[in-house]
């Protein structure tokens, strides 16, 4: 079951593959569980809370292709749409 992106407020870099995704944790005893925005409850992953490093971080500011032409001009000359 998917749910509001509202309680997504936090991002966590995976395990499987070290990126980043949006998430959601709760936590029941010692059991951490991370929910990923937008992915089923398959996905889901449980840790003991002990077990955590520094896999979380507040949501980013997400830029908008619309607010590029307030980038600088040199750093457009480097990007490609495989970099966005």
């Amino acid at each position: 079951m998917l749910a509001e992106s509202d309680h997504y407020r936090v991002e966590f870099r995976a395990c499987k593959d070290d990126a980043w995704y949006t998430a959601r944790v709760s936590l029941e005893g010692e059991t951490l569980t991370v929910k990923y925005l937008n992915l089923p409850d398959e996905y889901d992953n449980a840790f003991r809370a002990s077990e955590f490093g520094e896999r979380f971080r507040p949501l980013s500011k997400q830029n908008v292709v619309n607010k590029m032409a307030s980038w600088p001009i040199d750093f457009m000359d480097g990007l490609s749409c495989d970099t966005i």
